[in-house]
């Protein structure tokens, strides 16, 4: 089987992994499966993912370029794994936090079957092949949401045999990751053309060392990817943050028995708006300060309307959050691609590592902050997503404003 053949095996892996029906009614699985209190679930159990997550993502960022991105989507697809039969079989709180671990570390590095992709097709093809693992996750993601609701509505299988069967796909997705191609892979080398990189000492330890800090100063003084990574990582900051706790959020507003509708709907949207990103062709480098700014502040409007009318309006809820998803989807398919061309020496772990490590750095410290029981205040699930909102608005805020300084400064030095 040729390489290129084989590069087939890692949508099948996206699509399988992302294949987990059981997913839009976790919420539901904690507190009625394992008989764990609402409070449990909030302030116990979900805020594990986000640490896990930001930890894991801290050594993806550094390791990723020197272990290879086809070792870490097999150890996303063994942490998978673990998680699920940690859910499968565990009875008690730590049971459950101890999946949420590993469910955080699969994850984190979740980033290597995105970037995975970069070093078997040519620069000017990023779009579309960006697109293509997007699209090979998110029809994973739908599916799973359709049989999810066919399944909780019809009581044709319980939340323990719903994760019999994920355990069965993750384990078959774990296979295919063993037949990936390790061609074309970038594992930190000494043949790279950059002057700064050719000045690193002899000592194999200090290349290495050497080339990481060359090569980060090389890619993040650019002024394009910086702005886009600063972009992407709150875009996948606010979108995780808002996923992560929205199951909680329609418990507490309505018990909802239509998460895998929701889902579905959202996985749907959220595919046309990758083909979009994927094959429409946009010139980002001159229209990024308005694209980023019309997006993201129309992000943060739908997250308020969901808040000032979810008491009343639950349907309203429901079409924000699929609606604030689908621009999440689009922006960063979009960016990502853009990102991938312009960076240096394929650095893709480097600098996708980083962009998913703030993210989840953020994520993780926002919910120390509003929904662990570390936090001062015990906020009820609306007055989470109204931290959130204002949270999420001063960031945007502060990027507004340093987006527009360093535009002027930069026509300055321009004009003299």
């Amino acid at each position: 089987m040729s390489g290129f053949k084989r590069i087939y095996l890692l949508y099948t892996f996206g699509f399988l992994i992302n294949l987990r029906p059981i997913d839009p009614f976790l919420y539901e699985f904690f507190v009625t499966n394992k008989n764990i209190t609402e409070k449990e679930v909030r302030r116990d159990i979900l805020p594990v993912l986000s640490y896990s997550s930001a930890i894991h993502s801290l050594f993806v960022f550094l390791l990723a370029d020197l272990i290879g991105y086809k070792t870490l989507i097999i150890i996303s697809a063994f942490f998978e794994l673990v998680s699920i039969s940690a859910k499968k079989w565990g009875t008690t709180i730590l049971a459950m936090e101890f999946s949420e671990v590993f469910r955080g570390g699969s994850a984190a590095t979740e980033v290597a079957y995105f970037i995975f992709i970069y070093g078997h097709y040519d620069g000017t093809t990023y779009q579309r092949a960006t697109a293509y693992v997007r699209i090979a996750a998110l029809m994973g993601k739908t599916l799973s949401a359709i049989l999810g609701q066919l399944f909780h509505n019809s009581d044709g299988m319980s939340y323990d045999e719903l994760y019999v069967l994920n355990l069965a796909v993750s384990a078959l997705a774990t296979i295919t990751t063993f037949f990936l191609p390790t061609d074309g892979e970038n594992v930190y080398h000494f043949s790279t053309t950059s002057a700064t990189v050719q000045k690193a000492p002899p000592n194999r330890i200090g290349d290495k060392l050497f080339l990481f800090q060359a090569n980060f100063v090389e890619n993040f003084r650019q002024n394009h990817i910086l702005r886009w990574s600063f972009w992407c990582a709150f875009s996948i900051w606010t979108y995780t943050q808002i996923s992560s706790f929205i199951q909680p959020l329609w418990a507490n507003l309505h018990k909802s028995k239509y998460n895998g509708t929701i889902e579905a709907t959202l996985g749907f949207l959220a595919f046309l708006g990758v083909v979009v990103a994927g094959f429409k062709s946009i010139d980002w480098k001159t229209r990024t300060v308005v694209a980023m700014h019309v997006l993201s502040g129309f992000q943060y409007i739908l997250l308020l309307c969901g808040i000032a009318f979810s008491n009343g309006y639950i349907l309203f809820n429901y079409v924000c959050y699929v609606l604030f998803g689908m621009v999440h989807y689009f922006i960063i398919t979009a960016i990502s691609a853009e990102i991938a061309k312009i960076q240096h020496n394929n650095c893709f772990g480097m600098v996708f590592g980083l962009i998913y490590f703030v993210a989840h750095l953020m994520n993780a410290i926002l919910v120390c902050a509003v929904n662990d029981d570390v936090g001062i205040y015990m906020f009820t699930p609306q007055r989470e997503f109204l931290v959130y909102f204002i949270v999420f608005l001063v960031a945007y805020i502060v990027f507004f404003v340093a987006s527009l300084i360093k535009e002027r400064v930069n026509k300055v030095i321009t004009r003299h």
